[in-house]
């Protein structure tokens, strides 16, 4: 549906670091360091920009105000989760703004399942804090079950047995809670406002997301440059071709989003093989079926967010839960 209805406008983001040396044979160090132009480094190592930024078929997303609807961070060596939530708002204002003017569509946004992304609320409810007994160290209290513990919580919800259950074993029941389960992400909550829907890519698939490619073409940009401004001029240079309407900008932008759909296609079609670019450009899908994922029937904006959140459930915990795995 994101990439082939016509009711829906779909984005995709992602953050990412320029080094100073990236794929340079010498690190930036001071010339006053003897032989200090001699000395050589992996990639990847120095001082660097982090930034942000959000992608749709025509390029790289303006804001309301005429810049980028990313955001460049600077110099920080990390993004904490508080900065991408700044970075996510602004996004979200951009996204809704050209969803409205493209006629109303249902606004869906892809990103990553990074731990910065994922984060969930300070006072959600998690199981893994929690212990049997109300109450307990390193504790603190949670949404709507305060400092209550697993076995009081179980029992009120009718799922504590006679015989009692093992820590583990409690909290992997936790897991199932419908309660637990529909809490959003804090990304979640900042998309809902601007009622936009999150999906979280899957792991290891960065095909799915062609912001990658705009990561790519921006580092190979700057392999050669030691200057962190001479590196930002350079992206600042590539930034403009891919918001102005550049019809070769727009062009590799669709190229790569009619790829990231090739996959989709070839993995709804119960594929799971490890596909590279260069093979999957030729693949033929018509040898591999037809489609198996059958679209659902949801009747308004809140099914689909909530179908959609059951999605990225699965996708972010879905190690934690039995194989049986249902809600109660």
């Amino acid at each position: 549906m994101c990439h082939e209805d016509s009711r829906v406008y779909f984005a995709v983001a992602d953050a990412s670091f320029l080094y100073e040396n990236s794929f340079s044979n010498e690190a930036w160090c001071s010339r006053a360091e003897p032989d200090g132009d001699l000395i050589d480094a992996k990639p990847g190592k120095g001082r660097r920009y982090n930034m942000m930024e959000f992608l749709d078929k025509e390029g790289l997303l303006t804001h309301p105000d005429g810049h980028s609807a990313g955001t460049f961070f600077g110099t920080s060596q990390t993004q904490d989760s508080r900065e991408f939530l700044r970075g996510l708002e602004r996004g979200c204002e951009a996204i809704a703004a050209k969803a409205t003017a493209s006629g109303g569509k249902v606004a869906v946004l892809l990103i990553d399942g990074a731990r910065t992304q994922k984060t969930m609320p300070g006072d959600a409810i998690s199981p893994g804090d929690m212990n049997l007994s109300d109450g307990g160290k390193n504790r603190k209290p949670m949404r709507l079950i305060g400092m209550k513990g697993l076995q009081t919580v179980l029992t009120e919800n009718r799922k504590w047995p006679s015989d009692g259950l093992s820590l583990p074993n409690a909290r992997r029941l936790m897991f199932q809670w419908s309660t637990f389960l529909a809490q959003l992400t804090e990304a979640e909550e900042v998309c809902r406002r601007h009622n936009i829907i999150l999906l979280y890519n899957p792991k290891a698939h960065p095909w799915m997301n062609p912001i990658e490619k705009i990561w790519r073409l921006s580092k190979y940009r700057t392999q050669d440059l030691l200057d962190l401004d001479l590196i930002k001029a350079e992206y600042m240079r590539l930034q403009g071709e891919f918001m102005s309407g550049n019809p070769d900008a727009r062009r590799k932008c669709q190229k790569w989003f009619d790829l990231s759909l090739k996959y989709v296609h070839f993995y709804a079609r119960g594929q799971t093989e490890f596909v590279r670019e260069s093979k999957m450009k030729s693949l033929d899908l018509a040898r591999y079926g037809s489609l198996q994922v059958a679209p659902s029937r949801v009747g308004n904006m809140v099914e689909l967010q909530g179908s959609i959140h059951a999605a990225n459930n699965i996708l972010m915990l879905g190690k934690k839960y039995p194989v049986d795995f249902h809600r109660w």
